[in-house]
């Protein structure tokens, strides 16, 4: 686990993951302004394998899930922006439309520096 607030689990990705990100990330609303915009199902794997995290890294993105019912609702995590010289780390999220008017974001910018 990488992260855990009263309502939010931010873990190391896994393999079980891949169906429900893989939805996720082929939303083309969701992902409009994400990266390179909605990832195709067969190209989730070489996704994964460059923005998401290994087990023994904090950059990279993981799993973002509601605490309470372990349900998949997006990714989150420190992202290494190559576009400045991999010198500047952001935050980042993406959550699935569904989840979009819950107070979710507010509770994961609240928690994501401690």
């Amino acid at each position: 686990m990488i992260l855990e607030t009263h309502r939010l689990i931010l873990k190391h990705y896994q393999l079980t993951d891949k169906v429900e990100l893989s939805k996720i990330c082929s939303d083309n609303e969701v992902m409009k302004f994400v990266f390179k915009g909605a990832v195709k199902f067969e190209m989730f794997d070489v996704f994964v394998n460059e923005y998401f995290a290994s087990t023994d890294s904090l950059i990279g993105l993981g799993t973002l899930l509601i605490k309470e019912t372990n349900v998949i609702i997006g990714f989150a995590g420190l992202h290494l922006n190559k576009e400045f010289n991999n010198t500047d780390i952001e935050f980042g999220f993406v959550i699935c439309k569904n989840n979009w008017e819950k107070d979710l974001v507010k509770k994961l910018e609240k928690h994501k520096l401690n």
